[in-house]
């Protein structure tokens, strides 16, 4: 049981199968009754939801899974209009989302790893914006096959092959769009270990998207060099193509593919309980979708094009220890440094897109109690100001919001409930109450603006969940 909802999940084994199911229900409003929120709800949300996984054995080495999960979200609340001081502007939600994923894989020929997937999505988001309807509908087949086969003492070859297939619709109030698109891939990569110290991987990747009627060709390779009995170092590359996104597609004719250029290299050591890894990339960005400029007229369409380019570059360093240091504590650090500009979509000019955060550090601390079943865990987040466009700063996403902070507590407990296995788990987000800002809003003129920030100051979490299959 759940402080606002519940979470029921069984299986059912045979000597070759299982079938197992679970079912979701969460409703956030009597939560909020009790937690002060920041959030001018109509309806607090409400999800519902039910998964169901099943698993059969064909034989010495074949296997079938199925997996297929259905959710439904609904929502809606008032924000202040900034335009109109004084008024609201109402925003509903109904989404439902349907996933199905079902494989087949085996070992043919005595050696051949063989892979054949299907998966099927449909999300359907039903949107209000004050009295406009809006609806925005995907669905999206998928098919892959693969086969991996040891071609030398030293080297397997791994071949495959996918298709999807997407159908999107879009409408607001009387405006509607859509699109049909097909993608076909093929795939080839080798795997080569020269020695118990070395490997490196050769592989190819050919693509074709139907609705901008273009292919590719993307090579990739990576190295792999160990150190000593623990540690190794990993070089990577890769180019990377992607379809535009449809917003873009409905609005220009003869877009191509987006295109990223990877360079990565990391070392990385792991043993007696430690794990230390240091990654620095580079991310060369080609190809971006960008509204031209250079002829803005007063009654032209935005005129987009495949002339938008960026980089992104960084450092992220992880550290953990499992207890080696100190008994029954497990406690890990991680930071990320990311320099990065984007040049496209509505950009003016070359700038950091409003996601980016430069400084991001974690640090998370875990003290078991092992004679009393139980653990608790303190995490502690930090973040430098992300970017915000101001209309009145000249320079685009010129300004920065206040850096963010934020201190959490977890705690869990085993125990038994009328003999079953019972584990009563219990959190809170930003003990101290930082109050974070994530960005703004700003009113049409620029003259009035907004700050984002969380919906609660704090979240409160317990959760009681037994096990009706153990005791």
């Amino acid at each position: 049981m759940l402080a606002a909802g519940f979470n029921a999940v069984h299986t059912q084994r045979w000597e070759k199968s299982s079938l197992g199911f679970s079912a979701d229900y969460f409703n956030v409003g009597p939560y909020n009754n009790i937690v002060p929120q920041r959030v001018d709800w109509d309806l607090a949300p409400i999800t519902k939801s039910g998964a169901l996984i099943y698993r059969h054995k064909l034989g010495e080495s074949a296997m079938y899974k199925f997996y297929g999960t259905f959710s439904q979200t609904q929502l809606s609340l008032y924000q202040p209009n900034l335009d109109n001081p004084g008024f609201r502007q109402r925003f509903e939600l109904d989404n439902q989302n349907i996933y199905i994923n079902t494989n087949y894989t085996d070992i043919l020929f005595g050696d051949l790893a063989f892979f054949a997937g299907y998966s099927y999505s449909n999300n359907n988001d039903d949107l209000g914006i004050n009295t406009f309807p809006a609806n925005r509908d995907d669905q999206l087949h998928q098919v892959k096959v693969k086969g991996t086969k040891n071609i030398a003492e030293n080297a397997f070859l791994t071949v495959g092959g996918e298709t999807w297939f997407l159908k999107a619709d879009d409408s607001f109030s009387s405006l509607k769009a859509n699109l049909e698109d097909k993608y076909y891939a093929g795939f080839a990569e080798t795997d080569f270990f020269l020695s118990d110290w070395a490997a490196f991987r050769l592989g190819v990747r050919y693509e074709y998207a139907d609705y901008i009627k273009q292919s590719n060709v993307a090579p990739r390779a990576s190295f792999a060099l160990k150190l000593w009995e623990n540690d190794q170092i990993n070089f990577a590359y890769g180019q990377f193509y992607q379809t535009p996104e449809r917003i873009w597609l409905y609005q220009a004719k003869d877009l191509g593919f987006e295109r990223a250029d990877h360079y990565i290299l990391n070392y990385q050591y792991i043993g007696d309980r430690r794990t230390f890894r240091i990654e620095g990339y580079y991310k060369d960005y080609q190809s971006l979708v960008k509204r031209n400029y250079t002829n803005p007229g007063v009654f032209t369409l935005p005129d987009y094009r495949n002339n938008g380019s960026g980089y992104a570059r960084g450092v992220d360093i992880f550290w953990r220890d499992r207890g080696a240091t100190f008994d029954n504590v497990d406690y890990w650090v991680s930071y990320s440094y990311l320099d990065t500009k984007r040049d496209y979509r509505d950009f003016p000019t070359l700038a950091t897109p409003t996601f980016a955060s430069e400084h991001t550090l974690s640090l998370v601390y875990k003290q078991f109690f092992r004679a009393l079943n139980s653990f608790i865990g303190f995490t502690y987040t930090f973040s430098s100001g992300r970017p915000y466009y101001n209309p009145n700063n000249p320079v685009y996403n010129g300004d920065r919001t206040p850096v963010q902070h934020s201190l959490s507590f977890n705690g869990s407990w085993l125990t038994t409930i009328f003999d079953y296995f019972t584990i009563v788990y219990v959190s809170v987000t930003n003990l101290p109450g930082y109050e974070n800002i994530y960005g703004y809003r700003f009113s049409a003129d620029g003259k009035r603006s907004q700050a984002v920030i969380a919906p609660a100051l704090r979240t409160y979490f317990l959760g009681v969940f037994i096990s009706f299959d153990y005791k």
